[in-house]
């Protein structure tokens, strides 16, 4: 099987649900307060990815933003997924780069601050 092949498979919602899964297993936890959001619609929204609202501040965040790795970047989920794939097979981060159609730099950015944010919470290879 083709390496695009595998790439093609990972698609948003399972890539988000894993994210959620993997670095927010006890819920969203707000950027800007730090209290876990709580309420149905909130947790829904979460779930679509969208703008999310946390009651206990008021703030209405991107769902992105609630994910340390993806705040403040343009990744989308199923390129953050693709990512991790990518680099746990052991590939050089410019090849990585043609594969996702991404800047060298952007990755090997995006590497750094995986390997800086895991250090807290150590990633699980059972995608």
């Amino acid at each position: 099987m083709k390496l695009e092949t595998v790439l093609d498979i990972v698609e948003p919602g399972a890539a988000w649900f894993w994210i959620r899964r993997q670095y927010l297993p006890d819920g969203p936890v707000c950027p800007t307060c730090g209290q876990i959001v709580t309420g149905d619609r909130a947790l829904e929204a979460f779930a679509r990815m969208d703008r999310t609202y946390c009651k206990c501040c008021g703030s209405n965040s991107p769902a992105r933003a609630f994910v340390r790795q993806l705040r403040g970047t343009e990744w989308q989920p199923e390129e953050y997924c693709k990512l991790m794939l990518l680099h746990l097979c052991g590939l050089h981060p410019s090849y990585i780069a043609k594969l996702l159609g991404k800047s060298g730099q952007c990755v090997r950015d995006m590497l750094h601050r995986v390997e800086v944010l895991d250090q807290m919470i150590p990633l699980e290879t059972g995608l």
